[in-house]
């Protein structure tokens, strides 16, 4: 495998340094969520039914910058292309662009955000290949805007990764208000249809599976309670508010003690060719048009040809007679639903008794009979089938068992397999090889749990600049900068190079570490204001404290107790050459007792005041 890079995010990140390094500097706040991959419950999971869910250690990286832009904009992303062993970068313009930017607006107005921000993302899931990417990127966006507004903290974060899913999606909860937000999202990068599997395994910690499901959806809304989500939400997201769901980490559901290290290996191969979801989605829905009119053509026949004796009907005609609610429809999915059920059983077997070769024999049929069902969706190529076939037979070659299945949309992407411990670690390469000489030159290994490893953790919140908190890709040489302007506030780090030059678009900029204060760029002397080193210390508090009265006693301790000393040596002097330097007056006020017990207030305003937080 030796041209093959691993697909890990420590790994990705010490091969792609610069990459990173670009990305991290630009954004004042990133988050991260995994990608994840179907072991069951691919299609039928938007009507409802189970779906079981496994992380991978790749990730979708959304960081928020802020701008002087009026509205929302998003900024070109970057994207893993694992087969050509780099990153590249891309304009996603399309007609959901508008709608994206829209609904981020609307949030931001709901959650009380005062100023839009660019949004930067870097994938390091490869895009359309079944493997939740957009999934990824709608819940580490979600989550980023929770932050900024404080409605979610970094400490609620730690928090999800350790407490009972149960506990966490509970409705209003902070989990759920993160998770309701973001499977809105990914609606707009999913073609209107999407069951939030994806976004909740990419919130859900766990390196084992995770399950998930929803209430019963059906293709039309019905009056009916227990049919009353539509399968495809189009632009009504509000509906997504009153969804029912459940999740549940494996070993939570079944009451596991423990669970035990993988009994098995499994991996993801890139079939060759990506299709978009919206094509595949709309091809299911005329699957089940199809199902439905050949159904009702047949038994209208048939009813013909057939005398109702009531005593001895072929059963598609007892369940017209009866008139069955159950649809042909209906019991495909049911079939599925069970099927995904039995796989979940295979799975208790394994991690609660540990490895046997009934309990994989078990999962090996689960899997294989799903795919077989998948078939009802037409979501199958014969360049699937044709791996798969290559697949088994490498299996048997190497004298063991093996599961393969389409996973995601389906008819391209993925394809994921699973065999018994250590089956291709040595003849994987050899494996590949005549796959790309027999089937396609471009399929390639995307994922290997031998070699890549394991995901845990759902979101993490890489960088926050604001809560001081920065990556390892911020690198010294710079500066963290947190700007004040009319009533926003946002941090944002500029390189050593860039900040003389940035001091000048400043009306006021403090450099607390060198106590030195600029007005449109040019320094304050000692001649011109008495105590540059307390004014500086005293202009902190204020703007921690922007629009509030500040105490005397609340200011860093000085000479200068009382309110005479403190106006006729530091405000009134400050104010003066503010006014003569910019042409604008300083917002800034006393008032109160002539001795101790008076105020100082820092008003917000249009004005643009800096400072330097922390250099790095």
């Amino acid at each position: 495998m030796s041209q093959r890079l691993p697909m890990n995010s420590g790994a990705l990140q010490e091969n792609f340094p610069e990459v990173y390094g670009e990305f991290f500097p630009r954004c004042e706040l990133v988050v991260s969520a995994p990608g994840s991959f179907y072991w069951f419950g691919d299609h039928a999971d938007r009507y409802g039914e189970l779906a079981v869910k496994q992380k991978i250690p790749l990730r979708a990286y959304v960081g928020l910058e802020a701008t002087d832009e009026p509205t929302w904009t998003l900024a070109d992303s970057i994207f893993l292309v694992p087969s050509e062993r780099k990153f590249r970068r891309f304009s996603r313009h399309t007609p959901r662009n508008k709608r994206l930017l829209q609904l981020l607006a609307d949030f931001a107005q709901t959650l009380g955000m005062k100023s839009p921000y660019r949004v930067h993302t870097l994938t390091e899931i490869p895009i359309d290949c079944g493997i939740s990417s957009w999934a990824a990127v709608s819940a580490a966006l979600s989550l980023a805007l929770h932050l900024k507004t404080g409605i979610v903290t970094a400490a609620d974060v730690e928090r999800w990764n350790s407490a009972p899913l149960e506990q966490l999606t509970v409705a209003g909860s902070s989990f759920d208000q993160v998770f309701k937000m973001a499977w809105k999202l990914e609606l707009i990068f999913n073609a209107d249809s999407s069951a939030g599997a994806g976004v909740f395994a990419a919130m859900a910690s766990s390196a084992f599976p995770v399950m998930y499901m929803t209430e019963k959806r059906v293709d039309a809304q019905s009056a009916k309670a227990s049919n009353r989500m539509p399968i495809d939400f189009g632009d009504e997201y509000h509906l997504l508010d009153h969804v029912k769901y459940w999740g549940f980490r494996l070993h939570e559901f079944f009451g596991l003690r423990s669970t035990e290290n993988w009994p098995l290996d499994f991996g993801l191969l890139y079939a060759g060719s990506t299709t978009s979801a919206e094509f595949v989605i709309r091809s299911a829905n005329d699957a089940q048009l199809a199902l439905k009119d050949a159904t009702e053509s047949f038994v209208a026949i048939a009813q013909k040809k057939i005398p109702d004796n009531h005593e001895t009907l072929p059963p598609f005609l007892m369940r017209t007679r009866e008139n069955s609610t159950i649809s042909a429809w209906d019991a495909m999915l049911a079939v599925l639903g069970n099927t995904s059920i039995e796989g979940v059983i295979a799975f208790r077997q394994i991690f609660d008794r540990g490895y046997t070769e009934k309990a994989i024999d078990d999962l090996f049929d689960a899997i294989y009979r799903y795919n077989s069902f998948l078939s009802l969706f037409r979501v199958t190529t014969p360049t699937l089938r044709l791996i798969r076939h290559y697949l088994k037979k490498a299996a048997t070659k190497e004298e063991t068992t093996l599961a393969s299945k389409i996973t995601g949309a389906g008819r391209g992407g993925d394809i994921l397999f699973a065999t018994p411990l250590h089956t291709f670690e040595h003849s994987m390469e050899s494996l590949l090889k005549a796959l790309r000489e027999k089937v396609d030159s471009r399929i390639w290994l995307d994922y290997a749990s031998w070699l890549d490893g394991y995901e845990e953790l759902g979101l993490i919140v890489e960088q926050d600049l604001q809560r001081a908190h920065y990556s390892q890709f911020v690198s010294s040489g710079g500066a963290v900068v947190r700007t004040w302007t009319n009533d926003r506030t946002f941090s944002q780090i500029v390189g050593l190079d860039r900040l003389e030059s940035s001091r000048k678009s400043f009306d006021l900029f403090l450099d607390a570490g060198e106590r030195m204060i600029y007005l449109k760029g040019k320094p304050l002397t000692s001649k011109e204001l008495h105590s540059r080193k307390m004014t500086t210390a005293i202009l902190r508090v204020l703007l921690d404290h922007l629009g509030q009265s500040v105490h005397s006693q609340q200011l860093p301790a000085s000479s200068y107790v009382d309110r005479t000393s403190m106006q006729g040596k530091i405000i009134g002097p400050l104010r003066e050459i503010f006014e003569a330097r910019t042409g604008k007056k300083l917002p800034l006020s006393i008032s109160g007792g002539l001795r101790k017990n008076f105020t100082l207030r820092l008003e917000p305003s249009d004005l643009t005041i800096g400072m330097i937080e922390k250099k790095i």
